[in-house]
């Protein structure tokens, strides 16, 4: 018992500290280096749009910008291996990553050529070559346990596999779920791993054994997707509906009749 509440006291804590591989750990680390990534990308955009009044010369310093964070983020993660405190250390890496995703919104019409489905197939394969030459020869990558390689084969596999998912993404048909768990995103990062994953894998793994079915890794691996996404919705709902602040979000005024 003390040893569950000294864990859960070190889990409480690590939503404030957010310090990946440690006993305090937050699931919410990626979105904390996202968050710092916004406020640094800010006045780097505002700075570099005062300097270059010709929209085509922001978008090349951005551009260039953006690759010098990248890099940035390689030689930190090298030196830095065991994390940091809010994340701090994946903050270049992540900055650059949303100030490629800044420009391509500046260039619309152009990424929107080049996200063509035909095209999806190169996308494909420059992300399953330089993920495996990467894999080759350094094992494998994770921003997570600071560990991404080589500069020169991580981006490429990075960016191929971005431009993929955007590509399929954009020709999805409107669907309700999906729609659903996007705008609950930050709901379902944060409960998925430390509590409802944990909890529905031991209940299975419990009626596996009386239940033959269940100790197909195929059938488990579905069972506990489906039921996690039901039971996370519930939970968004709950929040959204009953503590919406949680989320910076707040309860529509109701009508005075």
């Amino acid at each position: 018992m003390a040893f569950y509440k000294l864990q859960t006291l070190e889990q409480f804590i690590g939503i404030f500290v957010s310090y990946r591989k440690s006993n305090f750990y937050a699931s919410l680390w990626f979105f904390v280096a996202l968050f710092f990534g916004e406020l640094l990308m800010y006045p780097i955009v505002k700075i570099i749009g005062k300097k270059f009044e010709s929209e085509n010369k922001n978008k090349v310093a951005l551009t260039i910008f953006g690759i010098f964070l990248s890099v940035l983020g390689f030689i930190v993660l090298y030196y830095i291996r065991n994390g940091f405190f809010w994340s701090l250390d994946l903050v270049p890496l992540a900055t650059s990553f949303l100030m490629f995703g800044y420009v391509a919104k500046l260039n619309k019409e152009k990424f929107n050529n080049i996200t063509k489905l035909p095209i999806s197939i190169l996308y494909l394969l420059i992300s399953i070559v330089f993920t495996y030459l990467n894999f080759r020869i350094y094992g494998s990558s994770s921003m997570y346990n600071s560990v991404v390689g080589n500069f020169i084969y991580y981006m490429p596999a990075a960016l191929g596999g971005i431009l993929l998912v955007i590509t399929i993404c954009k020709k999805i048909n409107s669907n309700r779920l999906l729609e659903y768990i996007g705008r609950n995103t930050i709901t379902y990062y944060a409960f998925q791993k430390p509590i409802i994953l944990k909890s529905i894998t031991t209940v299975i793994n419990t009626l596996g054994s009386n239940i033959t079915l269940f100790n197909n890794q195929i059938i488990k691996i579905i069972l506990i997707t489906i039921i996690a996404v039901c039971v996370l919705g519930i939970i968004s709902q709950m929040i959204t509906s009953t503590y919406p602040f949680i989320l910076g979000k707040f309860k529509p005024k109701e009508k005075i009749s």
